[in-house]
């Protein structure tokens, strides 16, 4: 039993000592407890609509203009243990990745996969039609719609970067000095996004669109600059300026109107009218990442 302790004490102070030593860790811990924050300035008729003016992620609003959700939906959590679990993974991941693709990198694959992550959240749960029993004097009646939901949380750019590794290695053919960075293995990242994709389908409040996309985006983003590696130079400050034109587009450019359709428009108008002071109060589901 010693032995066990002294191991699982020395494996917890190396996680700590990277932590600490790693800037892209210091600066996403201050933005999340900042953006902890945000929500006690606002105040709404529930915590969805208290989340949606802090700035969550939330489709009729995202896909119809709010564009910057995308990227303030990162630094918003639904209450402290959402933030602090996400804060813990980020501690442990967050100077692995930093290490492996250096500072600038690891900020770009942090954000541009929990933007993709976030839009690929919206555009599912702002029109997937639901079908569910509503009950009319003692009648039921089957009733289809959509269901958008409040989304927000670090998961999905959390998940962007362990996905990094799975691009890096797909890059380079399974190179066994890449299948095993220092701190991380493919079979420790396997464990942790097939945990977090079962612990999604069993809690309905976990958003597995943005941990799946969000995995997926960073696999494309690491398989990328993986390759570019291999070509020094400007192909690989052009991979860069890539991803950097990428999060400029989804932040600027309007979205294709067939994102949204016309009952999901009916939301904003309904309830968040452009001509009006303040908003109106609807419904909302909360979704965490």
């Amino acid at each position: 039993m010693p032995e066990t302790k002294t191991a699982e004490t020395s494996h917890w102070s190396e996680i700590w000592r990277r932590a600490r030593a790693s800037s892209l860790t210091h600066w996403l811990l201050c933005l999340n407890l900042v953006g902890a924050l945000v929500p006690l300035l606002h105040s709404g008729a529930s915590h969805s609509f208290t989340m949606i003016e802090s700035g969550a992620n939330y489709a009729p609003l995202t896909l119809t203009g709010d564009h910057w959700r995308l990227l303030s939906s990162l630094f918003l959590h639904g209450g402290v243990i959402h933030l602090g679990l996400n804060m813990l993974m980020l501690i442990i991941i967050g100077p692995i990745y930093e290490a492996y693709w250096g500072g600038r990198r690891a900020w770009l694959l942090y954000l541009a996969s929990g933007m993709l992550a976030a839009l690929a959240s919206a555009l599912w749960y702002g029109n997937r039609q639901v079908t569910q029993t509503e009950w009319v004097f003692m009648i039921p009646i089957q009733v289809s719609g959509i269901q958008p939901v409040v989304s927000m949380g670090a998961s999905g750019a959390l998940m962007g970067l362990i996905g990094s590794h799975f691009g890096a290695v797909l890059a380079k053919q399974f190179n066994r000095q890449v299948r095993e960075i220092q701190g991380a293995s493919l079979k420790e990242d396997a464990c942790v996004v097939g945990s977090t994709l079962i612990f999604g389908l069993l809690i309905p409040a976990m958003d597995n669109a943005a941990h799946l996309f969000g995995w997926l985006s960073g696999g494309m983003i690491g398989l990328l600059w993986a390759q570019s590696e291999q070509r020094p130079g400007l192909i690989s400050r052009g991979a860069e300026g890539l991803i950097i034109a990428l999060m400029l587009v989804l932040l600027i450019s309007p979205f294709p109107q067939s994102w949204a359709s016309q009952e999901l428009r009916s939301y904003r108008e309904a309830y968040w009218p452009a001509e009006a002071g303040q908003y109106e109060r609807g419904a909302a589901d909360i979704h965490r990442q």
